[in-house]
């Protein structure tokens, strides 16, 4: 009897116990929740028990977009998401989920927030007449300014268009600056771009702008084009009037509206489509390389300086 009463004992204790939920991380927002405006980027902070990657696919963001995340460089186990908001009122921000290297799942607490509408400066004073005193048009004067201003403008673009960028200058010197032939270091670029834990991380805008930064700090140390001052169609443009360039400007078009879909459209690339975008990045940096200086040929045996050929008359 007494054994039973054990038994039954550890089975009521066993049902009154909680079930096993997935560990909590801690969140905390860096902003003041109070100033959360609508549409005004904000950053969430979620410390981690132990090393995870972030589900991106199991956010429910609803009315809120993460628009990066990023570790912090001085602990791993903090993961800061830049977060957009874009509704008004009381809303419920989602949990994030993680996954451990031993398949456990890490679940952030959902938390409310007050998204308010956001402040301008404009300040209105009094009304204004909806259909102001009718005035006929004077094209002819309207033509005449807009001709002097079209005038004052070129030189100016022309000037700001040629001349290089110190931020890009610094940059492509930064990195070109150790002797090396620039398609080595270019191509060794790429290598690091890929040793680094980006792509798996599921960072892939990251990942192609870091690619499309590769080609243009090569462009400006090989050809000395200001490739970052340039949208993707105005650099293949550029590119052709190089006398230089002597790439396939098809595969240059082709490399960066690749880019361009994963930057500004949002779209998901596979392995293999990487792979074969990085591909393209190579051809482009390989057959644009500078031209090995040729070494004059060795002259023939016996036909050195100071030697008399037979039968020559001394």
């Amino acid at each position: 009897m007494k054994r039973f009463c054990i038994i039954i004992s550890f089975l009521l204790i066993c049902a009154a116990a909680p079930a096993q939920t997935p560990e909590q991380a801690q969140a905390a927002l860096r902003h003041d929740k109070d100033k959360i405006e609508l549409a005004r980027p904000f950053e969430v902070e979620v410390s981690l028990p132990a090393p995870a990657q972030w589900d991106k696919d199991k956010f429910e963001g609803g009315i809120f977009e993460v628009i990066s995340a990023r570790r912090d460089a001085d602990n791993i186990l903090k993961t800061v998401f830049t977060v957009l908001p874009l509704g008004l009122g009381e809303a419920d921000f989602p949990a994030f989920a993680f996954t451990d290297e031993n398949g456990r799942e890490i679940k952030t607490e959902p938390f409310k927030l007050e998204i308010k509408p956001t402040k301008t400066k404009t300040k209105t004073k009094g009304l204004v007449d909806i259909l102001p005193l009718y005035r006929p048009f004077d094209w002819l004067r309207a033509g005449g300014w807009g001709l002097l201003a079209v005038l004052a403008a070129l030189p100016v673009y022309f000037i700001f268009r040629r001349r290089p960028a110190p931020a890009a200058a610094r940059r492509a010197g930064a990195v070109y600056n150790d002797g090396r032939p620039y398609h080595i270091i270019a191509l060794e670029q790429i290598d690091k771009l890929l040793a680094e834990n980006i792509w798996e991380q599921g960072l892939y805008k990251i990942f192609y702008i870091r690619a499309v930064d590769i080609l243009c700090d090569y462009f400006y140390a090989r050809f000395k084009v200001n490739a970052h001052r340039y949208t993707s169609r105005d650099l293949v443009s550029r590119m052709r009037t190089v006398a230089a360039f002597k790439g396939n400007i098809y595969d240059l078009r082709k490399f960066l509206q690749s880019a361009d879909l994963v930057k500004f459209a949002n779209a998901a690339p596979t392995a293999a489509e990487r792979d074969l975008d990085l591909s393209l990045l190579r051809t482009i940096i390989e057959k644009t390389k500078q031209p090995e200086t040729a070494i004059p040929p060795s002259p023939p045996a016996g036909e050195g300086r100071g030697e008399r050929k037979e039968g020559e008359k001394i």
